[in-house]
Formats: structure tokens, sequence, C-alpha cells
């Protein structure tokens, strides 16, 4: 059996505390990422703006973090439109046989929406907006704005029409890999 003697019990107290110290850092590290994950969520939220001479879809990141857009689409007649809602509203007016007033902004794969950062993807200001088509067809759901986008920390979430909660999805996100070079 061995001897303890006081340079024996020095060394396993020293090596004791070293991988207690251990532990403790890497719990602390764990834990600090989790903060910083949390404090940088990305929450975007689409909302209609209605006024009696103004129609506004207005997309806005109310989170702490940017937003990167992952893919944007619209659903129209049971179709899926890979389509942002300014590219699907040009076409549509192109189908109309009176010309409407349309202001519109691009959303594309890649945009960094910034926190308190607000787009208006479609924006009708005119005298008519009541009777607008368009506004009409966003402002009634009957086309529905899908918007997927992930944080810098590669979690991926969507947001499916107006006043919806954004849903956590179990995919990888692929433009923040891209654009990160992963």
């Amino acid at each position: 059996m061995p001897k303890w003697d006081s340079d024996k019990i020095f060394s396993i107290s020293a090596f004791v505390i070293s991988v207690a110290t251990l532990v403790t850092l890497m719990y602390q590290s764990k834990i600090m990422r989790e903060h910083q994950e949390k404090s940088s969520f990305p929450k975007l939220e689409l909302w209609h703006n209605n006024g009696d001479t103004r129609y506004q879809l207005q997309l806005s990141n109310t989170g702490m973090g940017p937003a990167i857009l992952e893919g944007i689409q619209v659903i129209y007649n049971d179709s899926i439109y890979d389509i942002d809602p300014a590219s699907f509203a040009h076409s549509y007016k192109d189908t109309l046989k009176t010309r409407w007033p349309l202001g519109t902004s691009s959303l594309k794969e890649g945009r960094v929406i910034e926190p308190g950062m607000k787009v208006y993807p479609i924006n009708i200001s005119d005298d008519s907006v009541r009777r607008h088509p368009i506004a009409e067809l966003f402002r009634t759901e009957e086309a529905t704005v899908v918007i997927r986008y992930s944080s810098v920390y590669e979690h991926l979430w969507e947001i499916k029409g107006t006043g919806t909660a954004p849903m956590l999805l179990d995919e990888d996100p692929i433009v923040i890999k891209q654009l990160l070079g992963d």
C-alpha cells in the first residue's frame, strides 16, 4: 500500500482542482453560447397596414438579431410560386385590364433584415385602395406569403401568412451556410 505523504496529497488535490476548474469553464462556455444564441433571435413579422388611402404589406424584424432570408413564396389558388410578393404583384398586375398604381420592394434570398428594420414588399397609395385588386389579394389572404429565414447561428424559421408566429424548422438553412462559406 502506497504511503500518503504531503507531496502526494498536494499533487492529487491540485489535479482534482484542475479537473473541477476545467469542467466549470466548459459549463460556463456552454451557458454563454446558449445566452448568445437566445439574445440574437431574429423574429420576422408580416402585417397588413390598412388605411383609407394606403395599403402596405409590412415585414419587420422585431427580434434581437439579424434575419437572413432563405426563401420566399406566394401561395395563390392552391399553387406555390417561388417568387417574392413584389414579383407576384407585378405579374398579377400585368393580367389586369385596368392600370393600377403599385409600389414594391423586393425580397430576395440572402437579404439581411436587421433588428428594427421594416420592409414594405407591397405599398399602394391611392384613393381607390379599397378596390385595388392586388391589395385585396393580400388583405383577404387569397395570396399568402411564406418566408423562411435563418439566424447567424444557423437556425431556420418560417412564417406563413400575416400575423403568424415564427415556427422553428428542423432543417438546415442553405443560404446562411453559403454566405458563411460552410
